[in-house]
Order: C-alpha cells, then structure tokens, then sequence
C-alpha cells in the first residue's frame, strides 16, 4: 500500500468519526484548514488532495469528537503514566517525534499550554502514518477504539486554574463526569483536603453530584470508610464553607443530611468508573438467556452491561448515560440511546429516571418480566 493510500484511508476512518483531517505537507496544512471542522473535506476533495506530490501527512482537527494531549518533553509522558495506569491502558497514544500523543474527548475546547507539552480541544494535530522531515513515522501505540474516543475530563490533564485562565468553562460543561468520566484519582490514602478541592462544585445544579464524589473519595479514597461519622464532619464542613459562595443559601444541616446519605450507599472509590469495571466482566460466552432474543451484537453486548451494572448493588439499579453505554458496545450515542429505549420498552430494564443533561439516567434491571 502506498503512503498516500494509507492516509486516505485513514482520513476516511476519522470522518466516519465526525474527526476532520486534512492533508499536511511536513507541519504545514496543505490546505487552509480554519473552519473545516464543521466543513470537513468530502471523500472527492480527500481522493484528491492526499494524492498531491509533496503531501506526506495528514492532519487532524480537534472538536465535539477529538481532543489530544501532547507530551513533547522527554519522560513526561510515562511519569504521567505511573500515575494514571488506568487511563495509560485505555487511551489511543501516538508516538511522535519528540514524545507521544493521546486521544480522548473532553469538556474544554481550548489549547493550553504546559510546562511538558500541550492540551488541544481546538486546533490541529499530526495523526500516524504522517512522516517527519527526519524520516520518523507517527504511529500507534495504542490503537484506535472500535467505538467512539473515552472521555476525559480536561482536569485530569490541565490543572484547573490553568483551565480557568484559559476560559472559565471547565464547569460549564458536562455531567458525564458522574458517570462516564475517568479522574486521575486512582490511588487510596489521599489526604481528605485535596478531595475537597476536588470534589468542589463550580456551579449550582452540581451540589448532589459532588456531595456524592465527596462521600466516595473520602469513604475510599482517604480510607475513612470505618471512620466514626463524627470525625469526617468537620472535614464537611470545611467542604461546604468553601462551596457556599456556589449553593448559596445551602444550610450545613442539609448538605450533612445528604452526605451521610451519600457516603453510605456510595461504593466506588472517586476516579473508578463502575462502568469500566462492569464493561470488563461482561462474558460474552455467559449473556443472560433474553439476550438470545435479540440479533445485533451491540443490543447483546449492552443487555450484559446491564445485567454485570444491576448486579453491582443489591436493588438491581444502576446509572448508565448512553454516551458510556455507546463507548462500551462499540455505537454512537443516538444509537445507544435508541437501544436502551428498546431494551425499556421490552422490559429488560425498567428507566426510573430519565436523567438530564448533567446527570445518566437510572435503571433497574427486569430480565424481560413484566
């Protein structure tokens, strides 16, 4: 196969990925390229263009679908790596010239400079198969998922006051994080005070969300799950002096009220998705019998999600938005979205909330009874 033909079928691969590429002579756009994003090249225009003499590369805009980060000093990307071992396995990584690449999505649609490299939500990336002036290949390391890119919360790479002076929109966006996003909190024996910092809200609407990750990171993470309530109130109440100025007129008696109620139904450390860990023990060889009624391996595949997520507690309830249930069974979100209405509808799962955009909606397991 020729470098050319590589590099078109790879752009054809991130365009069925609403990924816009381009064609890139070394580090130059071959193109002008501001603005495709939501005008990506059409299949005549990529046939054409990476078919020009001296393109040798292609080119990759972030957005919705694409945000990168870029470790470009030597040894910061494995010092990162020890201390997100989660994520290092699961993120797609590009090995670059000077470093490595990783591709996620994420919630802040900015480029932000670091000290070891770069974060990208906007602007443009050199993808593999594109060849350097010194002859070196950008390749994979590890590979592309099947389905739609994990999603990562722009904390786990850019501290948030870095965020904040980049553009105050790290809170505005996504509740995912409840559910579907991953933390670089993977560790136990975390001092209570960074999960408060951590578990701070920064707007309103996240009060329940972030009472709930208080309770899990210090049940789990800061190891006071045997600890006398007594002792962690005080740690409360530091979290909510600091998160007042956000939930207003939030008296401490209410926010205690519900971290009690949080701590002691939560059962996840802060940073592990539940989702994750269920995703791994589905067995595809042991599917609950009504999974047989259906002929698509995505609709089987999320039928054992299911099952795997409602037997992780004991009143067979479980969250799952469809972005975390499409990024496991390997679909879009409408699709995703679509399928677990199905699987409602036919009462394998029972919705009991429907959820909202900050927040996965919640089910209950049936098995097909009415």
């Amino acid at each position: 196969m020729t470098a050319a033909a590589r590099l078109l079928i790879d752009s054809t691969e991130y365009a069925d990925r609403g990924i816009a590429a381009i064609p890139m002579i070394g580090k130059k756009a071959a193109i002008k390229w501001k603005g495709r994003a939501d005008q990506p090249l059409t299949i005549g225009e990529r046939e054409t263009m990476f078919a020009w003499r001296r393109v040798d590369g292609i080119g990759v805009i972030s957005g919705a679908e694409l945000a990168t980060r870029d470790f470009d000093r030597a040894g910061a990307y494995e010092q990162w790596a020890e201390r997100n071992p989660t994520l290092a396995r699961l993120l797609p990584r590009v090995r670059t010239v000077r470093g490595h690449h990783l591709w996620f999505r994420s919630n802040l649609p900015k480029i932000v400079k670091l000290d070891d490299g770069e974060y990208r939500g906007a602007g443009l990336t050199i993808a593999p198969h594109s060849r350097h002036k010194s002859g070196v290949t950008y390749e994979w390391q590890n590979a592309l998922p099947k389905g739609p890119l994990p999603f990562v919360e722009s904390a786990v790479f850019v501290p948030p006051n870095v965020a904040e002076n980049a553009e105050a929109i790290c809170s505005a966006i996504s509740a995912l994080s409840a559910i579907s996003a991953l933390s670089a909190l993977s560790a136990t024996g975390i001092d209570p005070d960074e999960i408060v910092r951590l578990t701070l809200p920064k707007i309103a609407h996240e009060r329940n969300s972030k009472i709930l990750a208080l309770a899990r990171g210090l049940k789990f993470n800061a190891g006071l799950a045997d600890a006398e309530l007594a002792s962690v109130k005080p740690i409360v109440r530091r979290w909510h002096a600091l998160a007042l100025p956000i939930i207003a007129t939030r008296s401490f008696d209410e926010s205690w009220a519900d971290f009690v109620h949080a701590f002691a139904r939560a059962r996840y450390p802060l940073g592990m998705n539940p989702v994750d860990e269920a995703a791994k023990s589905v067995d595809p060889d042991a599917l609950p019998e009504i999974a047989k009624e259906y002929d698509s391996l995505p609709a089987k595949w999320l039928i054992g999600l299911c099952k795997v997520l409602a037997s992780m507690n004991p009143d067979n309830r479980f969250f799952l938005s469809s972005y975390d249930a499409a990024d496991r069974i390997g679909v879009k979100p409408t699709p995703a979205w679509r399928l677990l209405q199905m699987l409602d509808r036919d009462h394998v799962i029972e919705i009991l909330d429907r959820g909202n955009e900050r927040k996965a909606a919640r089910y209950r397991w049936t098995g097909g009874e009415e």
